[in-house]
């Protein structure tokens, strides 16, 4: 990846109509979102078109489930915990663009670096994970605001679908009773359902 392939993305965005986005860089060793990060902050640097239209940088991954299912396409290979020093080394990299970070909290660190993100200014997204009830709720309350492709196949209580579906909606927003049965990804302005 370089400035300039990083540049002509941005002006191609034009044609389908999009004004600003967040590149978003995947699930890789950390040497490969490294590059990624620092390229896209260059090209920001170096172009007002890129900086005029990158509205920050999204982080799917690599803090995702290994499982089978949840994972999606992600590199089973990189998936991993999350790790605050090398979330920090990559917000660095990226001059501080880092403005969206999904997430699955089945980890027993997960709680704790939701919270440093957040209060860093990230907004946190639940996915790609096969966490319990109980982990959704121990991330929403540390501070995460929005979610997609969350598998709630395991959960019979379906109380996880409901914190989530209540963080991002905002709890006793009206029609989150009604989003939370169908429930398929939400943003911190609404729950996008499915009928």
């Amino acid at each position: 990846l370089t400035s300039d392939q990083v540049e002509r993305i941005c002006l191609a965005q034009d044609a389908c109509g999009v004004t600003r986005f967040l590149p978003t860089l995947t699930t890789d060793g950390y040497e490969v979102l490294e590059h990624g990060m620092r390229t896209i902050a260059d090209a920001c640097e170096q172009s007002a078109a890129v900086r005029d239209r990158v509205a920050g940088i999204h982080l799917e991954g690599p803090y995702l489930s290994k499982e089978d299912g949840p994972r999606g396409a992600h590199p089973l290979q990189h998936c991993r915990p999350p790790d605050w020093d090398e979330f920090a080394r990559l917000q660095e990299a990226a001059c501080g663009r880092i403005r969206l970070l999904t997430i699955s909290p089945e980890y027993k660190e997960a709680p704790a670096f939701i919270a440093r993100a957040a209060a860093s200014g990230v907004l946190v997204a639940i996915g790609h994970t096969a966490a319990s009830s109980a982990q959704i709720q121990a991330a929403v309350d540390a501070g995460a605001r929005a979610g997609y492709l969350v598998d709630f196949a395991h959960d019979p209580t379906q109380a996880g679908r409901v914190a989530l579906c209540d963080a991002c909606a905002g709890a006793g927003r009206e029609g989150t009773q009604a989003a939370r049965s169908t429930i398929s990804a939400c943003t911190v302005s609404e729950c996008a359902t499915t009928t």
